[in-house]
């Protein structure tokens, strides 16, 4: 590109030239502005020479951009449609795909960094999109826009921060999102050079995509992009097939986990206490099968076995032939829960198991028979590769020994949510993290088994 001469001839018969070049990285000599506007002027006037009738061209979101490489992306369309024939002009934000550097070094810095310093600029939104979404878009780019250029704007779904793009990366890793200590102070430049300690990216990429994060990048005129018959797709499915296509992830992929915003939690004064947790889990497999009574009864006795581990033999759990369920302080006759059978149930997309709570020292005897632990798995969507799944754990119509009753009600209650409460969350929370490390591989008939 940097060479006219070698690109003569390179037209001839040509109706619709791509142009999907950069500068920025290892190799180049100079300035990598100066590099990406004499390629791009020495393209299009090429193009327009041997009579090719139009490009299309990828470049990048971002109004008023303040890093090097947008500027860059900005100024290389202005070139190619000032030098070359009409201009189809493509711009996204971050391309989430397996070969993306913004992929890679979110991938690298989740990977490797327990915990991480927390610029200003991961609160800044963007707009990814799948690189399969991408693809689709420039290949239909001649048909749907008819005649002459355009300016298409294109991204995903889901608009978030960068923050929220490592918590989702984490997810679909498998692993805890990392600890983020606040430093405002910390510009893009020396993030840049901090991520270029950590990380085997190419530095001379890196650096500059990191330089353009304090600008937001979502798409503002969706016009363009309704244009096309395309579902975009939604980040989690892109980083799980972005994840797939990973030489140096896809063998060690684990269940995706998600953890949601507490649904519902209420301890009144009086009545019984309620409360919901919920996770979105990502199965690396496709299916389009619905949970079962064989998944939702093999996960249900895993969490009381979960709770005895995590507790460090504080609680021990026993199940009779016919699934009472009691839960024990270990090393006393103390019966802290007691539950009834369990009743399993399908229902749509999904199934149940919910066990009565039937009496023990942590309850009053006003709630025995009339309140319950429910878990419920549910299939969400299904991509061609992937499977997500919600599941919930419920509380409702437990009346807390510890809420008490009469005057000194509200106080019991206070003391309930500070203790007993505090535990079950924890608790409850950690056992759906915990799913990620569950063989769950979702069968093609529903009902069949899917963890092990």
């Amino acid at each position: 590109m940097l060479d006219p001469a070698s690109l003569e001839g390179a037209g001839e018969g040509v109706e619709v030239a791509y142009y999907l070049v950069h500068a920025m990285g290892r190799g180049g000599s100079g300035d990598f502005e100066e590099r990406e506007r004499s390629a791009a002027r020495h393209f299009g006037e090429m193009a327009r020479r041997e009579g090719v009738e139009r490009t299309v061209y990828l470049g990048g979101l971002g109004d008023e951009p303040r890093s090097k490489h947008l500027r860059s992306r900005q100024r290389t369309a202005e070139l190619l449609a000032e030098h070359g024939p009409p201009l189809i002009y493509f711009r996204a934000g971050m391309v989430v795909g397996a070969g993306s550097e913004s992929y890679r070094t979110l991938r690298y810095l989740v990977q490797r960094l327990p915990a991480m310093i927390a610029p200003a600029w991961l609160k800044t939104p963007t707009q990814p999109i799948a690189v399969h979404d991408v693809i689709e878009y420039l290949v239909d780019a001649p048909d749907v826009v008819q005649a002459g250029g355009a300016e298409v704007q294109i991204g995903g779904p889901d608009v978030l921060s960068y923050g929220d793009m490592l918590d989702r990366m984490a997810e679909a890793l498998g692993i805890r999102a990392r600890r983020r200590v606040p430093v405002p102070l910390l510009t893009p430049w020396l993030s840049s050079l901090w991520i270029g300690l950590v990380t085997p990216v190419d530095a001379g990429v890196a650096r500059p995509l990191v330089e353009g994060l304090s600008t937001p990048t979502v798409v503002t005129d969706p016009a363009g992009m309704a244009a096309f018959d395309i579902k975009p797709t939604g980040i989690n499915e892109a980083l799980r097939l972005a994840l797939a296509d990973d030489p140096e992830v896809a063998p060690v992929r684990r269940v995706g986990v998600r953890l949601l915003p507490e649904d519902r939690h209420r301890v009144p004064s009086t009545g019984p206490v309620e409360s919901t947790n919920k996770a979105e889990l990502m199965v690396p497999a496709p299916s389009a099968a619905v949970p079962g009574p064989g998944e939702i009864e093999n996960l249900g006795r895993g969490y009381w076995q979960f709770v005895a581990r995590r507790s460090l033999g504080v609680f021990r759990s026993t199940e009779d032939a016919e699934g009472r369920v009691r839960l024990f302080l270990r090393g006393t006759p103390l019966e802290l829960l007691r539950f009834d059978p369990p009743i399993y149930e399908t229902k749509g997309d999904g199934a149940s198991v919910t066990w009565p709570i039937a009496g023990g020292a942590l309850t009053l005897p006003d709630g025995h028979g009339r309140g319950f632990l429910r878990f419920t798995l549910t299939r969400a969507e299904g991509g061609a590769d992937t499977t997500t799944l919600r599941a919930s754990m419920e509380v409702r119509g437990f009346y807390p020994l510890l809420r008490g009753r009469g005057p000194l009600a509200p106080v019991g209650a206070l003391l309930y949510t500070l203790t007993q409460r505090v535990v079950h969350r924890a608790m409850t929370r950690a056992y759906l993290r915990s799913l990620g490390s569950t063989a769950l591989t979702p069968s093609s008939r529903p009902g069949e088994r899917i963890a092990s």
